[in-house]
């Protein structure tokens, strides 16, 4: 048997005489049928093809509206099991191509993952966070319909909740614990929604920044800080943002500047961490005398004396 049939023996559907149905005939049988429970192990099946999205990109490439137009339906179908892998589905879709990622928004997803955030189910709000992730950072146009859809609320909410337990989980579990992979995803969708010229609107990037600086102060996952700093590197590529919030202390806090100062450290923390939080004091030190001297105060000279002897290839990055 070739790799390619073991390929198609994989992601078929078997019937019960055997035989394997394509992706193309899962899609349309996911599009007509009406029936919940005959529905679901095809649904099922068609989301873990997805899940192998790079290996057969031309194949997903080649899925059309109507089949996009059934999955967001059955996010509101009343059962949980067929909602939740539609969402999946959307998902593993939202996160190929930009002509995909365009076709899940076309359907009319992005309103309905963005309520999902609110959902007291974890699952639902898990895969509403990926979704949203992805969608978010295909493009600002993109980007812009989340934000405009309300998921920058409830996703800060979310984050401000998960830290919560991050730290519970720490206290009680130091030896076992790990970071849940959903904290992570919902710091990475956040940041995505700072991502990308030209910037977000001024009034929601100054609301980021009371999340982004719980994730700063209270996790020590890296992979979470390192979006978290990223995140308000974006921010503060906004003149406006800046010059904002220094009328009201808001934004360029002792606080928030210690916590940058802290990362961008390169003798104590990776360059995944160093990189994001230079960039962003670099952003503070364009504005002007008053933000350039609190990052001054927080001990910037030292910082950057310190990377002059750093290695080669940092400096190069920064």
């Amino acid at each position: 048997m070739s790799s390619q049939d073991q390929d198609v023996e994989l992601f078929g559907v078997l019937t019960g005489t055997q035989q394997v149905i394509s992706l193309q005939n899962l899609a349309e049988f996911v599009t007509k049928e009406q029936d919940l429970f005959l529905l679901l192990p095809y649904l099922i099946r068609l989301r873990r093809i997805l899940m192998f999205i790079d290996r057969i990109t031309s194949e997903a490439a080649s899925l059309k509206q109507p089949l996009y137009n059934r999955l967001v339906e059955l996010l509101s179908s009343g059962n949980r099991d067929v909602s939740i892998e539609a969402a999946w589905v959307l998902t593993n879709l939202a996160s190929g191509t930009s002509e995909q990622t365009n076709l899940v928004v076309s359907a009319g997803a992005i309103p309905l993952f963005a309520a999902m955030l609110s959902s007291d189910d974890r699952k639902f709000v898990d895969h509403a966070t990926w979704a949203l992730g992805n969608i978010a950072g295909d493009c600002p146009t993109l980007r812009n319909l989340v934000i405009d859809a309300g998921a920058s609320e409830p996703l800060g909410k979310l984050i401000d909740l998960l830290v919560q337990e991050d730290e519970e989980e720490r206290r009680l579990y130091p030896v076992t614990f790990k970071s849940p992979i959903m904290l992570r995803r919902a710091a990475w969708s956040f940041s995505n929604l700072a991502r990308g010229k030209p910037s977000a609107s001024v009034a929601h990037t100054r609301q980021m920044f009371p999340h982004c600086l719980n994730l700063l102060t209270r996790i020590v996952d890296k992979e979470v800080l390192s979006d978290a700093l990223w995140a308000l590197s974006y921010i503060m590529d906004d003149s406006d943002v800046l010059s904002l919030d220094c009328s009201t202390g808001s934004v360029l806090s002792t606080q928030l500047c210690n916590r940058l100062i802290f990362f961008a450290d390169h003798t104590k923390h990776e360059t995944t961490l160093v990189i994001p939080a230079l960039r962003a004091l670099g952003n503070i030190t364009t504005g002007d005398s008053i933000q350039t001297q609190v990052a001054l105060d927080c001990g910037l000279v030292n910082v950057l004396a310190a990377l002059l002897s750093a290695e080669p290839a940092l400096k190069k990055s920064i």
